[in-house]
């Protein structure tokens, strides 16, 4: 009996697959060669007429440049006036002022601060020359005084005092209709207190926030608002900055002031300093 290849054979199969995936290969190879020329043209023309592009280490983006201008603004010290004397001026020539107003021949400063005692004067730095003036208008040196020491600082402190004293200050006290006697005083010595220095306090009287806590009859309300009236009488020279806003019983709120005392008595206490250096030296 005759015997009929079979079609589907395993060795048909498999050279169908390799020759088929050679074919395909080779033509891949061929499309490359053919268009590499033409790639490699195109990347040297974009990399010829373009610019690269430079790094940016922080971003332009409108919030992240605030919070880097926020951040700079915060690491940046603050301008505050500073006396500069004594080895802190850097100027190798000065000319000194006289108590007159008149200038001193220049000189150079090691040589001044040479002759200085340190315990007792000390040479501060008036007027630097200007640079954007003509030289006829500006002087041409450095002007330096000579001061006492010690009533140099005692001005300082001074000025020091009277610029903590014109500084307001605010403070804000509650009180409750329904507060119990022990809290009513402490809190009206705080007040007094706050007062006294001379700071600006915003008392508001009023019902407990709290809804379960028991709410303050008419009698108390006047019974508090009675003690608050007569602690601000005690401190003489409390004003209202504004009107009282409320009424009593519901929510009233005062707008206090304390007398500005603290200004005067430190003027007083650091002016006195220099007379008595001064009484001590003679």
């Amino acid at each position: 009996m005759n015997s009929s290849s079979c079609v589907f054979s395993s060795a048909a199969a498999i050279r169908r697959v390799f020759l088929s995936n050679g074919v395909a290969t080779e033509a891949c190879v061929n499309l490359q060669r053919m268009l590499m020329p033409a790639i490699t043209v195109a990347k040297s023309r974009a990399t010829r007429f373009t610019t690269p592009t430079p790094h940016r280490y922080f971003s332009t983006q409108p919030a992240l440049q605030m919070q880097y201008k926020k951040k700079r603004s915060e690491e940046e010290p603050k301008n505050t006036k500073k006396v500069i004397a004594d080895h802190e001026i850097k100027f190798p020539t000065i000319q000194i002022r006289n108590a007159e107003g008149r200038l001193s021949e220049p000189r150079r400063t090691k040589d001044v601060l040479r002759d200085l005692d340190p315990a007792i004067d000390t040479l501060i730095l008036v007027a630097v020359p200007a640079q954007d003036e003509e030289e006829g208008s500006a002087p041409r040196y450095p002007i330096c005084r000579i001061a006492n020491r010690r009533a140099e600082q005692a001005i300082i402190d001074r000025n020091r005092a009277l610029e903590k004293a014109s500084k307001v200050v605010s403070k804000e006290l509650e009180f409750n209709w329904a507060i119990a006697p022990h809290d009513l005083k402490f809190k009206a010595s705080r007040l007094k207190g706050f007062l006294e220095k001379g700071y600006r306090v915003d008392v508001s009287l009023r019902h407990p926030k709290q809804k379960s806590k028991r709410k303050g009859t008419k009698e108390e309300a006047q019974e508090v608002f009675k003690a608050v009236s007569e602690i601000i009488k005690e401190v003489p020279g409390v004003s209202h900055y504004k009107p009282n806003d409320g009424a009593v019983g519901a929510t009233l709120m005062m707008y206090l002031q304390g007398p500005a005392v603290k200004a005067s008595q430190a003027t007083s206490a650091a002016g006195a300093a220099p007379a008595q250096d001064a009484a001590a030296s003679a």
